[in-house]
């Protein structure tokens, strides 16, 4: 299935961010691979996971786009704001002005060239029927806007409930495929397990993010927290494989050492990312609360521990991050290997470790002065175990 032409023209749609038509092939994709395989095989996991996926950044796409419209009004009212009343009404009567001119020179120079008939034709419509047209023409516009402004609702109102409707869909799908995944893993029979075992963590960050979306940090936590094993075992797998390919022949292995280079780099990239989801989840949790998941009700980290394990899990990225840019540092220095999309892939992770350091940066300052509140509110004398107020009173 993954090598189905229609199966790898959507995921280069995806690659370019055109997330709705590939929603549409990976959803012809899901119906086939029922029908073929059963709702059960492998080839319908990969589908439903590519569907899923599909749909989710499908949804998130449109929330961008949304944003960035209305950040674009926005921009454009604050600026309208600024002009006066006074010159926007002169602009308006010039601009007027100017189209009467524009409208008797034409109807002048055509009755220059025209004969009688043509040039009555052209020039009946003279200087204030043509603005009455015109008004009339500005007096249609403003009476479609109502409609327009109420399609437009509309349309928003439909596709905020196709939205929600979609991301419900993309962790239903999601599910089903890490459900069969794990079955199908558990078999190490399975001459696919190696692949399987490739998919499972790139299932479970999916399946975090759409409950991140839903604010079901707990689960998302929950679900990204489940991943770092398999990232774990990728980096040591690929370290054994590239110290074990330094001890052959240069020559004869040359290419495969680039390619086991190559995969150790995204694993360990893959590793950061996965420790700094997992403490942007935790620290998305409810301040004072235990992080417990909703459908098992598994206390995952308690209240007062909450931050604390964040923090574990963002030194941990920033160890794995250093590790990172000294062997990406290490692979440009040869010159020969292609990097492809990494560089800014490991640029993009440390702007998101960044992020959670900014975030725990912001928790100790305020833990600080709530703690230097609570001290001050609790300033009493050690000696009489009375306000210093009340101690100075009895000196005197």
């Amino acid at each position: 299935m993954t090598l189905d032409p229609r199966f790898l023209a959507a995921r280069q749609m995806m690659q370019a961010g055109r997330t709705d038509g590939a929603v549409d092939m990976f959803a012809t994709l899901v119906e086939e691979a029922i029908a073929k395989h059963l709702d059960s095989s492998l080839e319908a996991a990969v589908c439903f996971y590519e569907y899923g996926n599909a749909l989710f950044r499908n949804v998130m796409n449109s929330h961008m786009e949304d944003d960035e419209e209305q950040e674009a009004a926005a921009a454009v009212s604050a600026a309208a704001s600024l002009i006066p009343a006074s010159d926007i009404k002169a602009a308006a009567a010039a601009a007027a002005e100017a189209r009467l001119q524009l409208s008797s020179v034409q109807s002048a120079a055509a009755a220059d060239d025209g004969d009688s008939k043509p040039a009555a034709k052209i020039t009946a419509p003279s200087a204030p029927p043509v603005d009455d047209d015109d008004d009339g023409k500005e007096e249609k516009k403003g009476d479609d806007k109502q409609p327009s402004n109420t399609n437009d609702a509309t349309t928003a109102a439909v596709a905020a409930v196709l939205d929600d409707e979609d991301i419900p869909l993309a962790l239903e799908m999601m599910e089903n495929a890490y459900a069969i995944l794990e079955e199908k893993a558990s078999l190490r029979c399975n001459k696919n397990n190696e692949w399987m075992q490739r998919q499972m963590p790139r299932v479970l960050q999916g399946l975090g993010d759409v409950l991140r979306e839903l604010n079901r940090m707990a689960d998302a936590a929950d679900a990204y927290s489940r991943a770092l094993p398999y990232r774990e075992e990728f980096v040591q797998i690929a370290a054994g494989a590239s110290s074990n390919e330094n001890t052959t022949n240069a020559t004869a292995s040359s290419s495969l050492s680039t390619t086991a280079s190559l995969q150790q780099l995204e694993d360990r990239r893959l590793l950061v990312e996965a420790n700094v989801l997992v403490a942007e989840a935790l620290l998305g949790c409810a301040h004072g609360h235990h992080v417990v998941t909703s459908e098992t009700n598994d206390m995952l980290v308690t209240a007062d521990e909450r931050v604390d394990y964040a923090r574990g899990y963002y030194d941990k990225a920033r160890d794995e991050l250093q590790e990172t840019v000294y062997l990406l540092g290490a692979m440009a220095a040869q010159g020969s290997v292609d990097l492809g999309n990494e560089k800014e892939n490991v640029c993009l992770a440390a702007t998101l470790l960044m992020g959670v350091g900014e975030t725990l940066a912001a928790f100790d300052e305020e833990t600080t002065n709530d703690n230097d509140n609570n001290g001050k509110d609790k300033d009493v004398s050690v000696e009489t175990g009375e306000p210093p107020a009340a101690k100075k009173a009895r000196r005197t």
